[in-house]
């Protein structure tokens, strides 16, 4: 069963900094009486024109936008549920890569989906919300957990397996991406973070990220050997 018992501090900073904005769009526009949209137009992405090349900020910044409250809720409810589940298992460090990778993958996934045609909406509007993100904590403690039990909330507490949440997620989002062309929802995003989940806990499983950090100290002491000299 997923852990709830406290957040860990990756998760709780995430969960702040993301409420911290949106409380900064309503000041926005209840001081200036702008659309927060037109205020930080800067922030969210743009399908299918993506992003200028050198406006590299907005493939993260999309995430910490959300169009209302419910949308926020939402997307912090599902982070709440699993993030702590997740931390406690990787690490605060791994925590925030792989929380960073399923925002970008989203946001490349909706500008690839977009540019194909697919998705409906999605395909004239603009991308902001951490779904992508939250999608890819909570694939990354399926992929890893995949035999725990969840407890799903249907009128009654519903158990089950993971695993098996999992495929109905994806079948979801599948079909919702190809059928559910008046939707606001980025299905695209969505599947771009499941993605990012599933590569995370194969890397997690496989050690990637230790042989790369070994890897990477070894080029960095290679690199000092010949460029640092000591001065007696």
């Amino acid at each position: 069963m997923l852990s709830m018992r406290y957040l860990p501090p990756a998760t709780a900073r995430i969960m702040a900094v993301t409420a911290a904005v949106f409380v900064l769009q309503q000041l926005v526009h209840w001081l200036s009486g702008v659309p927060w949209l037109d205020m930080m137009g800067c922030l969210f992405l743009r399908t299918p024109n993506g992003l200028p090349w050198w406006q590299v900020w907005r493939i993260f910044s999309y995430a910490l936008l959300h169009y209302d409250f419910v949308h926020l809720f939402l997307n912090m409810l599902g982070l709440w549920l699993v993030g702590a589940s997740v931390e406690e298992e990787i690490g605060s460090r791994l925590y925030y890569a792989v929380y960073a990778a399923g925002i970008v993958l989203g946001g490349i996934s909706a500008i690839i989906c977009a540019a194909l045609g697919l998705g409906g909406a999605e395909t004239t509007t603009v991308l902001m919300g951490a779904s992508a993100g939250t999608m890819c904590i909570l694939f990354t403690y399926i992929a890893m957990n995949p035999q725990n039990t969840i407890y799903l909330w249907m009128i009654i507490l519903l158990p089950i397996k993971s695993l098996y949440l999992g495929i109905i997620m994806v079948i979801w989002q599948a079909i919702g991406l190809l059928l559910y062309s008046a939707s606001q929802t980025s299905y695209s995003a969505h599947l771009g973070g499941i993605i990012a989940g599933f590569l995370a806990a194969l890397a997690l499983r496989n050690n990637w990220d230790t042989r790369l950090s070994a890897y990477w100290q070894q080029l960095s002491k290679k690199w000092k050997r010949r460029h640092i000299r000591v001065v007696k």
